[in-house]
């Protein structure tokens, strides 16, 4: 049984949404939340010094070297939709959908990438990933019996 909490924890690391309902299968609601729980708290912080790290490392070897200006990036289908979603959601959209709608590592990036000087990122990530945990385990719970 430890194998499986185990297991399901690092799943909930990068996928939580998906994954909640397979522990809330397993467990009962008391593990099923320290499980979720702990699992994308522990994405948020790992990807969150991860994504730190590249992007650092990235604007300080790659970005310098190519010498290019901002102004003469390409614009293309994948930059203009990464642009329209972060204008269209902002800072507080982004916090809220990123446990359910968007994947750990991809949320934390995006927060990491365009919300850089914003006080508070991990309580505001801690904060929905709490909250969605407890939603969606009671909306399961009620559906289970």
């Amino acid at each position: 049984m430890i194998y499986k909490a185990i297991g399901l924890f690092f799943l909930t690391f990068v996928k939580f949404a998906l994954t909640i309902p397979i522990i809330r299968y397993q467990f009962d609601i008391l593990p099923s939340l320290m499980i979720t729980i702990s699992g994308g708290i522990a994405g948020v912080l790992f990807f969150c010094f991860f994504w730190r790290y590249i992007l650092d490392w990235w604007n300080n070897n790659i970005r310098l070297k190519s010498k290019k200006s901002l102004s003469s990036l390409k614009v293309n289908k994948k930059r203009r939709k990464i642009i329209q979603l972060k204008n269209q959601y902002g800072y507080w959209g982004m916090v809220i959908l990123t446990p359910v709608f968007f994947s750990i590592p991809l949320g934390t990036f995006l927060i990491q990438r365009y919300f850089k000087y914003k006080k508070g990122k991990l309580f505001h990530l801690f904060m929905s990933i709490i909250f969605w945990a407890v939603i969606i385990i009671l909306f399961l719970s009620i559906f289970k019996k």
